[in-house]
C-alpha cells in the first residue's frame, strides 16, 4: 500500500506532509485509488495506514445525520468541477465521535476532464468542544444575569413595599444587595466547587464590625453547600444578623450570638443560632420582607425553625445533603372563585414577589414550590393554571409541565433563558414569558391562557 505522494512532489512538501497534523489525500478518479499520508488515516482512528481508501470508506465514518449532505457535496463538486469545503462529525475506528474540517478541489487533464481529486482533512474536535463549551457557558451566563436582574428587581419592589421611609428603604436595600454580591463572589470564585458553610457564616459575621466580638462560631470547617443552598444561607444569615443588630442581641452592649455548625449522624447539616443577653423578646408581629425571607429562603433546600424565647431568639437550620420534599402551607382563599395558580420558582425573592403580585391580581397562589417533587405533590389539588420557572437548581420543571399537560391544565413558562436559546424537552408549545418580566404582560398572558382553556372546555362540552 502506498501512502507517499507521487515522485514529482518536491522533497520539502513530502517532509511537511510527514510531520504536520494535516491529513493529505489524492484520489485517482479513474482507478479509485487514494494516496494519503499517515496522519490522514490516524485522524479517522486507525493506528497504521489502511491498505486502501475510497470515498465509500470515508462516508462510512461520517455520522448518519450528515452522510447525505456530505456525499451530495462531494458529488456536486465533481460534477461541477469546483472546490468544496465542509465540516462534519465522524465516528472513528475506535467508536468515538470526532469533528473534521475537509477541503478539496479537482485536477484536470489537457482536455478539461477531471483526473484527480486532492485535498486535506483536519481534526477540529478540540476547537469544536471549546466552541460548544463556550456556547454552554454563554447560555448559563445569560441565564444567571437575567435571573440576577429578576432577583434584584424583586428585592427593590418588596423592600419598597415594606419600607417606612426612603432612608430605611435605601439602607436595607443596599445591605441586601451587598449580601447578594458577597454570595455571587463566593460562587464565581470557584464555579465548579461547592462553597463552605463556615466560610459563608464568617463572611456575613465579619460585615458587622465591632459586634463580631460578641458572635461565636463553632463547628467543622469542611461542610460544603451547593450554589443554591449557599445563596439562600447567605441571605438568611444577613437578615438574622440585621435583625439582631436592630432589635436583638446586638442592639445593646451586653448581648451575644452563638452559632454552632454540626454534621449529624444521618449526614444532614445543622446550624443552631442562639441569642442571649439582648432585650426581652416579645410576640412577633406581622413579618416584613426580612422575616418572610428568613421563613422562605430555604424552601426546597432545607428547613428553618424559629423559637421566640423571652431570653433571646433561637433558630435551627437543617440542610440535608439531599433536598427534602418540602411543601409550603397553602394560603387561605379569601375569594372562593379566585383562580388557583400553582407557582414553581426556586429563587426565593422572585417567588415572594410573584406571589405578592399574583395575589393582588386576584389569584389564589399555591407556592412558590422550589423543586419538582414539591410541585408534583401540590398537584394532588388541581390548579386552574400554573406558572413554571424552567431551571430549578440542577433539575428542570419539565416533569411538572408534562403532568400539567396530561391533566389539561394550562401553564406559562417564566424563563431567564435568552429568546434564541431553546427550552429543554418537555416545554414544547408552551406560552413563554422572559425574565425580567413586566407584570402587566405576565398577567395578560395568564389571562389569555385561562380564556383559551375555558374556550377549549366549552368546545368539548366539559
Amino acid at each position: 500500500m502506498n501512502t507517499s505522494f507521487p515522485n514529482h512532489r518536491a522533497s520539502h512538501l513530502d517532509l511537511i506532509a510527514a510531520t504536520s497534523d494535516i491529513g493529505l489525500w489524492e484520489l485517482d478518479v479513474r482507478t479509485g485509488v487514494a494516496e494519503r499520508n499517515l496522519r490522514h488515516d490516524q485522524i479517522f482512528g486507525y493506528v497504521g495506514a489502511l491498505d486502501r481508501w475510497s470515498d465509500e470508506i470515508f462516508l462510512s465514518h461520517v455520522v448518519a445525520r450528515d452522510r447525505e449532505r456530505v456525499g451530495g457535496l462531494l458529488r456536486a463538486a465533481v460534477a461541477a468541477g469546483e472546490p468544496w469545503a465542509f465540516e462534519t462529525e465522524i465516528l472513528s475506528a475506535q467508536g468515538d465521535r470526532r469533528w473534521i474540517s475537509a477541503k478539496g478541489q479537482p485536477r484536470f487533464d489537457g482536455s478539461g476532464k477531471i483526473t484527480h481529486l486532492i485535498g486535506h482533512v483536519l481534526d477540529i474536535t478540540a476547537s469544536k468542544r471549546r466552541e460548544e463549551r463556550l456556547k454552554l457557558l454563554s447560555g448559563e451566563l445569560n441565564h444567571r444575569v437575567l435571573n440576577t436582574i429578576s432577583v434584584i428587581r424583586a428585592m427593590v419592589r418588596i423592600s419598597a413595599h415594606n419600607a417606612g421611609n426612603i432612608e430605611d428603604f435605601t439602607v436595607d436595600l443596599d445591605a441586601r444587595l451587598d449580601a447578594l454580591a458577597r454570595s455571587s463572589r463566593m460562587l464565581t470564585r470557584n464555579p465548579d466547587k461547592d462553597t463552605f458553610l463556615r466560610e459563608i457564616v464568617e463572611t456575613e459575621v465579619a460585615m458587622f464590625g465591632s459586634g463580631t466580638t460578641r458572635i461565636g462560631v463553632t463547628g467543622p470547617t469542611d461542610i460544603s453547600l451547593e450554589p443554591r443552598s449557599a445563596e439562600a444561607m447567605t441571605l438568611v444569615l444577613h437578615e438574622l444578623l440585621t435583625n439582631a443588630a436592630k432589635h436583638g442581641a446586638l442592639s445593646n452592649d451586653d448581648g451575644r450570638i452563638d452559632i454552632a455548625i454540626t454534621r449529624n449522624p444521618d449526614n444532614s447539616l445543622s446550624l443552631n443560632w442562639e441569642e442571649s443577653g439582648g432585650p426581652e423578646v416579645g410576640t412577633p408581629g406581622p413579618a416584613g420582607f426580612g422575616g418572610a425571607l428568613i421563613a422562605n429562603a430555604l424552601n426546597g433546600v432545607g428547613d428553618l425553625q424559629r423559637d421566640y424565647r423571652r431570653e433571646g431568639l433561637r433558630v435551627k437550620i437543617s440542610l440535608p445533603y439531599q433536598r427534602p420534599v418540602h411543601v409550603l402551607p397553602r394560603p387561605s382563599d379569601n375569594i372562593s372563585d379566585a383562580p388557583r395558580l400553582l407557582l414553581v420558582e426556586d429563587e426565593v425573592v422572585i417567588g415572594m414577589d410573584l406571589s405578592l403580585t399574583l395575589e393582588e391580581a386576584g389569584f389564589s397562589v399555591d407556592g412558590p414550590h422550589a423543586d419538582v417533587a414539591a410541585a408534583m405533590r401540590a398537584l394532588n389539588v388541581m390548579p386552574d393554571i400554573a406558572l413554571l420557572d424552567v431551571q430549578l437548581g440542577k433539575e428542570t420543571s419539565a416533569p411538572v409541565a408534562e403532568r400539567l399537560r396530561a391533566l389539561g391544565v394550562p401553564f406559562v413558562v417564566l424563563s431567564g433563558r435568552a429568546s434564541d436559546d431553546p427550552l429543554p424537552p418537555g416545554f414544547e408549545g408552551a406560552a413563554v414569558m422572559q425574565k425580567p418580566h413586566r407584570d402587566c404582560a405576565l398577567l395578560a398572558l395568564l389571562q389569555q391562557c385561562l380564556d383559551a382553556a375555558a374556550e377549549d372546555r366549552r368546545g368539548s362540552g366539559t
